[in-house]
Order: C-alpha cells, then structure tokens, then sequence
C-alpha cells in the first residue's frame, strides 16, 4: 500500500510492533533491511542537498557581488560627477541595489525554470520506464507559494550581495580616489 512509503521508518517499526502483538499475526515482514538501507539513502541525500544549498547561497552571493562591483567600477566617472554635484549616497547606491535585487530574481527564475524542465524530464521518463510502478501521478512540481517564496529569497539574497558589494562606498569615495590618482 502507499501508507508504507508515506511513512518514517519509527513508525513502520512501530506499526509492526502493534501487528505483531495481535494474536492473529504471527509474524510481520515489511523490508526491514530495504526499509533501512532506503531510510539511511535518503538521510545522507538530505544532509548532501544541505551542504549543496549553502555552497551555491555562497556561489550566488559572490557571483552577483563580484557583478555589482564590476558595475561599479565601469560607472566610477558618473559616480564620482554625482558625488561631486551633491547627490546622496542612498541616491548613488540605489541602482546598483536595483541591479542586485534583479540579478538575483532573474537567475531564481532561471534555476526554478530549469528545474522544472529537469523534473518533466524525470517524471516523463518515470512514465515510460516505470509505468508498472505508477509513480509519475504521485510526483508534483513546486505549487506556486514554494516558488514564489524562492523568488523572494533569491531576490533578497541579489540585494545582499549588492549590499554587501557597496559597503566600501562612501560619500565622497569616487571623487577622494579621483582625486588621489588611485584606483577603486
């Protein structure tokens, strides 16, 4: 039945445990050994798909810090003009936070695109190779609160890395290194 599949391994040790105290039964056999090994499977795929997050949360983060700095630097002669006319800092800032929140929308639009592309690839090919098991009309992509949820994130996570890209500007930064002959 799809109970068995449904549930974790503690309670298929305990629903076994309550079948076998009845005195009808005998004895229970449920795969113990494949129940096991598939628990233990799906426990370090957890734990790898964690590690696997936070190394592209990382990439992510420097990959659009590194474009914003970038960009940033291609503008440093009309960051230093507003600079020197007075503008704000916020003001300054505020595109390249743009810029940020946009990058990361965009390639968390790109990467749920992808995957949903990945998963109909998996579920088609479930369908035919598999059809006996009829897994294929268990398997449902992300509803859209999840995806937009990741949009969210993903965007936040841009406007971070922009943030974090912007915190060496100050006022006065472009115009002071003009000045100076340096480099930003």
């Amino acid at each position: 039945s799809n109970i068995g599949a449904a549930l974790p391994l503690v309670t298929l040790r305990s629903l076994a445990s309550d079948l076998k105290d009845q005195a009808s039964v005998e004895d229970v056999s449920y795969g113990q050994d494949w129940v096991k090994t598939y628990s233990a499977l799906m426990q370090a795929a957890s734990k790898i798909g964690l590690w696997l997050i936070a190394l592209l949360i990382a990439a992510s983060t420097f990959v659009i810090s590194n474009a914003v700095s970038s960009s940033i630097q291609q503008r440093r002669s009309e960051i230093e003009v507003l600079e020197l006319v007075g503008a704000s800092k916020n003001f300054i800032r505020a595109p390249f936070l743009v810029e940020g929140l946009c990058a990361g929308l965009f390639s968390g639009a790109l990467a749920l695109s992808l995957l949903a592309i990945g998963f109909s690839s998996l579920r088609q090919g479930l369908k035919t190779e598999l059809s006996f098991l009829q897994l294929s009309h268990h398997l449902h992509f992300l509803s859209w609160g999840p995806c937009a949820i990741f949009l969210i994130v993903a965007s936040l996570l841009g406007l971070l890395s922009a943030h974090l890209s912007l915190r060496r500007m100050n006022d006065g930064w472009a115009a002071s290194r003009a000045r100076q002959g340096g480099e930003f």
